[in-house]
C-alpha cells in the first residue's frame, strides 16, 4: 500500500539485508517524507522526480491558453456585431475591456510559456545543444530566477504551481549533487591521460553530448534525430581517433545512466494494467483476480518492447529466461496465430 508505515518498513528492511543507504529517488508522493521520519532517515540525500512538476505546468501553461482562446473569442464576437452595427456604449464598456483582457491573457500564456522553457532546462543532467554537463550552481541559479519570474504572473492557478515548486525547491537538483561527487574521481583521471583543459572539456562534452540526444531518441523525441546521428558520428569519430579513449567513454556513460532520476517503471505497468483492468468491473474472488494479475504478468514478461534501450527483445529475453516459446498463448496451450 502507499502508507508511510509500509514505505518505511521497506526502507529498514533494506537496511537488514546489508544495503546501505546514502540517498533516496522519489516521485514525490507524500507518505515518502513521514516514512523517513518514522525509521529517523530524514538526513538522508532525496532527489525529487521532477517530471510530475513538468506535467503540471504543461496543464497550467494548457488552462492559460484556452483561457486566452476563450478572451479572444469573445473579442471577435463584439467585433462582429460592431460592424454589422455600430454602438458607442458597446464599444467602451464591453469591446475595450474585452480587448484589454485578451492581452492580458495571452501576455500571461506567453510568459509562463518561456519560463516553462527554463524551469525543463534546470532539470536537465546534459545540455543538449554543447554538451556540457549541468553543474549544481547553475542549475540552482536557473531555477531561482525562474520561480523569481513566475512569481510576477497573477494567475491563481500559476501561484499554486509556484508554491508546490518552492515547497519541493530543495530536493529538485540533488542528482546534480551525485553527479558532481561521481565525476571527481573520473576527472582527475582523465586529466592524466588528457593533460590539456580544452581536450578534457572536448572529450566530456561529445560522450555527453551523445548520451543526451540518444536518450531522448529512446524517450520518442524522433525530431532529434538529425542531430541524434550527428551526435553519434561525432562520437564514433573520438573513438577510433583514440581507441584508448573507450573505457573512459564508457565510465562517462555509466556515470550519466547512474544520474538519480526515477524510471517511472511501475507507473508504466500500472498504466498497462489499467487497460486491461478497464473491462473489468470487479471480480468473483480473490482467486480469479490472482489468475488475471498472472496472466497480465506472463503476457507483459513475453511482449517484445517496440523502442528504447530494450527494443527487440521481452523481459524474459533480457533477464536470460527461454519459456519454449515466443507466443504467450501458444505456452498456455492455445493453437498458434
Amino acid at each position: 500500500d502507499r502508507q508511510a508505515e509500509t514505505w518505511g518498513v521497506a526502507l529498514l528492511m533494506a537496511q537488514e539485508r546489508g544495503a546501505t543507504i546514502t540517498g533516496l529517488v522519489e516521485d514525490m508522493a507524500r507518505p515518502y517524507p513521514k516514512s523517513q521520519r518514522l525509521v529517523e532517515m530524514e538526513e538522508v540525500a532525496v532527489q525529487k522526480d521532477p517530471w510530475h512538476l513538468q506535467r503540471e505546468g504543461s496543464w497550467v501553461r494548457l488552462s492559460l491558453e484556452k483561457a486566452a482562446y476563450r478572451a479572444m473569442t469573445s473579442v471577435l464576437k463584439l467585433e462582429k456585431r460592431l460592424h454589422k452595427a455600430w454602438d458607442e456604449t458597446l464599444f467602451l464598456q464591453a469591446y475595450l475591456p474585452a480587448v484589454a483582457q485578451e492581452e492580458r491573457l495571452i501576455a500571461q500564456h506567453d510568459c509562463l510559456a518561456e519560463w516553462l522553457g527554463h524551469l525543463h532546462d534546470a532539470f536537465e543532467l546534459v545540455d543538449k545543444r554543447s554538451g556540457e554537463i549541468r553543474d549544481p550552481a547553475t542549475a540552482a541559479w536557473l531555477l531561482d530566477e525562474t520561480l523569481t519570474a513566475l512569481c510576477q504572473i497573477a494567475q491563481p492557478k500559476v501561484q499554486a504551481f509556484v508554491k508546490t515548486l518552492r515547497n519541493h525547491q530543495a530536493h529538485l537538483l540533488t542528482f546534480l549533487d551525485w553527479t558532481a561527487a561521481a565525476l571527481l574521481d573520473f576527472r582527475t583521471t582523465l586529466a592524466e591521460h588528457f593533460p590539456q583543459p580544452a581536450s578534457q572539456h572536448d572529450f566530456e562534452r561529445t560522450v555527453a553530448r551523445h548520451w543526451r540526444l540518444r536518450q531522448a531518441l529512446i524517450n520518442g523525441q524522433r525530431h532529434g534525430q538529425p542531430e541524434a546521428r550527428q551526435a553519434q558520428a561525432d562520437f564514433d569519430a573520438l573513438l577510433l581517433s583514440a581507441p584508448a579513449c573507450h573505457a573512459w567513454a564508457q565510465q562517462l556513460l555509466a556515470i550519466l545512466d547512474g544520474a538519480g532520476h526515477t524510471s517511472s517503471l511501475v507507473e508504466s505497468i500500472n498504466a498497462l494494467l489499467k487497460r486491461f483492468l478497464t473491462s473489468r468491473q470487479g471480480f468473483r474472488n480473490q482467486q480469479t483476480l490472482q489468475a488475471y494479475l498472472d496472466l497480465f504478468v506472463l503476457w507483459h514478461n513475453m511482449r517484445i518492447f517496440q523502442r528504447g534501450k530494450r527494443a527487440g527483445r521481452s523481459p524474459y529475453q533480457i533477464a536470460g529466461i527461454d519459456p519454449g516459446d515466443t507466443d504467450w498463448l501458444a505456452l498456455l496451450g492455445f493453437p498458434a496465430a
